[in-house]
């Protein structure tokens, strides 16, 4: 048995409610964090980058302050990855909640640029950093809570909840923004409407805050804890011993990123500005597959733990390859089904996003968490 799981008598807490709350926790941040997103194609290109009269690069630039949020997730990876290491998991789970909540609030109090200039958009990045750093702590915290309540022959079942925070935060985000957008005139909605959809958060917070007190530590971090055998850098020794792993580990979650993103974030911003699809369409189009996906996430999960984990990951990362341009071909052909494509795409991003995170914890980092014992 790998040290990333527990025997059921080593259990303090009953792992469901342990995935719950992380799931919860983790889908409170990636509403905010992929709120973002959606708003970048649709909002943010008009009124924090309008000087330039050209929609295409207004929306690419909008799109850059986006993926901001993709290059300071490493940063907020290594942040609280060595602090979790070192202090635990579930304080640092708090404060990437925290940090995350304030950063989405304060979005949705800035002034655009036509009130502020050019510190509309760079306040606006700023603050995409901050999510960015939030929501790279927050990932690797949320699976480790549920995987080192896990035993071997669950881990994969239970390690896939998290992952549900995902779907379950998109289809809060694109629903929201989708109600808000529907129920108000455009200039109304450009003007205040949209930033409701980031005000809101604050509520959410509040309930993941919450559900996250009730929480306790992982029993394999307590070991080491009373043991004193923490790594006191807990990166150098990953990186110096297993750079092998790291890589892998980079390459399992690429493919899933580059799935979702492809689909949910540069998809949509295509259907409604190139395809010129109505807006709530996309966004109800999106919506709907994030539930299916909820659905199929657990499934995935409990396939990963009878059938093999790596080879569910490979089939899902097959038909990611196999069927991206024929999905995008049948959305530019027919985008009156662009709700059945999406559903169909639904299918290997979940194979991929299920067992991808235990695959990482189990297979490519045990040895690593051996080296956090060896101080």
């Amino acid at each position: 048995m790998t040290t990333s799981s527990t025997t059921k008598k080593d259990v303090p807490m009953s792992v469901r409610k342990v995935a719950l709350a992380s799931t919860i926790g983790a889908a409170v941040e990636w509403y905010d964090f992929f709120l973002y997103g959606t708003v970048s194609g649709l909002v943010f290109n008009k009124i924090f980058f309008p000087a330039y009269h050209d929609p295409m690069i207004a929306t690419m630039l909008a799109y850059v302050s986006f993926g901001v949020g993709y290059i300071s997730r490493p940063l907020g990876g290594l942040i609280f990855g060595h602090f979790g290491d070192r202090i635990g998991r579930k304080t640092m789970l708090i404060l990437t909640l925290i940090i995350m909540g304030i950063s989405t609030f304060l979005i949705g109090c800035l002034p655009t640029y036509n009130s502020i200039g050019i510190w509309a958009p760079i306040l606006l990045m700023t603050f995409r950093v901050f999510q960015g750093i939030g929501i790279g702590g927050e990932w690797g915290g949320a699976i480790l809570m549920a995987v080192e309540h896990s035993t071997e022959k669950d881990v994969g079942f239970y390690g896939s909840w998290p992952q549900l925070g995902l779907p379950i935060g998109v289809f809060l985000g694109t629903s929201v923004f989708s109600l808000l957008s529907g129920l108000m005139p455009e200039e109304q909605f450009l003007s205040w409407g949209w930033r409701l959809a980031f005000l809101v958060s604050v509520f959410l917070v509040a309930v993941g805050l919450y559900i996250r007190l009730k929480i306790i530590e992982t029993p394999a971090f307590n070991r080491i804890r009373e043991s004193g055998t923490q790594a006191r850098v807990p990166i150098i020794e990953v990186l110096r011993n297993y750079p092998r792993n790291v890589i892998l580990a980079l390459g399992t979650r690429f493919i899933e990123g580059l799935n979702f993103n492809v689909y949910f974030t540069f998809g949509l911003m295509y259907l409604t500005t190139i395809i010129k699809l109505p807006r709530t369409t996309a966004l109800n189009a999106g919506g709907i597959a994030m539930l299916f996906q909820c659905l199929l996430i657990p499934v995935w999960g409990a396939l990963a733990d009878k059938y093999g984990r790596r080879k569910i990951f490979a089939l899902g990362a097959i038909l990611t390859g196999v069927t991206i341009f024929p999905a995008f071909w049948a959305i530019v052909s027919f985008p009156q089904y662009t709700l059945i494509v999406y559903l169909v795409m639904a299918l290997p991003f979940g194979a991929v996003s299920a067992p991808g995170f235990a695959t990482v914890e189990c297979h490519l980092f045990t040895n690593c968490r051996e080296s956090m014992r060896a101080g």
